[in-house]
């Protein structure tokens, strides 16, 4: 026998003796349990069971021993001297259960908060930026771009007004271009003409449902826009000294020849409005009082948008009829223009309008001169002629008292 079997003999019967001592104390601790357990185990497969688990704490309780999992098939569990070594198999790894997964927490989702029926939001300037510069009475038309940021759509009865500050010469109301559903946006434009003094000006404006809701933009839905301009007058460029030059003598001209044009109203857009917002718009223009003391006001339309450029005169002819006493018991009737925005509605009634004249004399015959009115409306893009008329007192009478007049027309004179 050689120093190297020596050894392995050395070897084998030290871990015959370390096995040998584990299992004596793996079966005493096995006794042990059986012997002071509460209810014995009166089945085979618990003590096999018990015994499996005490071979497994002794095998983690001493390093280096695994735990056997199967007894040898043969006797070859113990070789003979200078034969293979014994292996005593390793204990499988139990595998980790997973966890298992992290449930995701589902928040409940808030309600989304209804928009207001009538609100706006300004977009930006499409035309005439805060401080640009005009010529005194100069023309222009300022353009907001908006947006319909409520859940109603806005109709062609929609209008834009004037709310307060400087009026520019602008309509009171002006109605928008084309229905607005909510999101989306529209270009509002209305014409001005700018002040004849030096200065800033500033306008504001607001929105005007069909049913006469005044609402703005802002989160209180009710701020003004606003058109702001200064007015800066022209410097004088000096000219030249001309040169003294021969008068010419004079050559006699003849005035140059006018000529006619009649231009009717437009009876769509005229008729009568009552205190009571009742209305024969589109028929019969009447002013005065009812029976019941309701004044009347009567509207007509005249399309100017044609007329020529050179306009020597305009005057204004009515055809009208009288029902009870107009002139005594309401003390006249007054003829004054007005600016409305198409088409005529109950809500025209309170517009504030610029005296012509008072008719107090009895039924019109003549005709009236307009020509500066026109001219002025011609001047500033205006394409109507807008009149109204209506009593200057109310006589409590409990009777109709009216001027009724059925046409209206307009003789324009002309240079062609």
């Amino acid at each position: 026998m050689d120093t190297r079997q020596k050894w392995l003999w050395v070897g084998g019967g030290l871990v015959a003796l370390v096995l040998a001592c584990a299992l004596g104390a793996g079966f005493w601790a096995l006794g042990e349990r059986l012997t002071r357990a509460p209810n014995p185990p009166d089945d085979d497969a618990q003590i096999a069971t018990w015994a499996a688990e005490t071979l497994q704490a002794l095998a983690s309780a001493t390093p280096g021993i695994a735990t056997p999992t199967t007894l040898p098939a043969s006797s070859d569990a113990t070789s003979a001297p200078g034969g293979p070594t014994p292996t005593v198999p390793p204990s499988p790894i139990p595998t980790p259960t997973p966890l298992p997964p992290t449930l995701a927490v589902s928040s409940t989702p808030q309600p989304t908060p209804t928009p207001p029926c009538l609100a706006a939001h300004f977009e930006r300037d499409i035309t005439v930026p805060d401080g640009t510069a005009f010529a005194p009475n100069e023309s222009f038309t300022k353009t907001w771009r908006l947006r319909n940021a409520g859940s109603c759509t806005w109709t062609t009865a929609f209008t834009v007004y004037f709310d307060r500050g400087d009026h520019m010469g602008g309509p009171a109301d002006i109605n928008l271009p084309h229905a607005v559903e909510p999101g989306a946006t529209v270009d509002v434009s209305v014409p001005l003409k700018a002040p004849d003094t030096a200065g800033t000006y500033k306008g504001y404006w607001k929105l005007r449902s069909d049913r006469g809701e005044s609402f703005g933009i802002g989160a209180d839905r009710n701020t003004a826009f606003w058109v702001e301009i200064k007015v800066v007058a022209p410097t004088a460029t000096p000219s030249p000294t001309p040169s003294p030059t021969p008068s010419p003598t004079p050559t006699p001209t003849t005035p140059p020849p006018t000529a006619d044009m009649l231009l009717p109203y437009d009876p769509v857009n005229s008729g009568t409005i009552y205190e009571n917002y009742a209305n024969t718009i589109g028929g019969t223009v009447m002013a005065g009082d009812t029976a019941t003391d309701l004044q009347a006001r009567g509207y007509f339309t005249f399309d100017i948008s044609g007329l020529p450029a050179d306009i020597v005169r305009v005057s204004l002819s009515l055809t009208c009829t009288t029902v009870g006493d107009p002139f005594g018991d309401l003390h006249g009737i007054w003829l004054t223009e007005v600016e409305y925005a198409l088409p005529l509605r109950p809500l025209h009634y309170d517009i504030e309008s610029t005296p012509i004249t008072l008719i107090d004399s009895g039924v019109p015959t003549g005709a009236f001169d307009v020509t500066a009115q026109v001219l002025a409306d011609q001047a500033d893009g205006d394409p109507y002629f807008q009149i109204r008329m209506h009593p200057k007192g109310l006589d409590h009478d409990a009777a109709a008292d009216y001027l009724m007049c059925t046409n209206a027309w307009l003789q324009v004179t002309y240079r062609p």
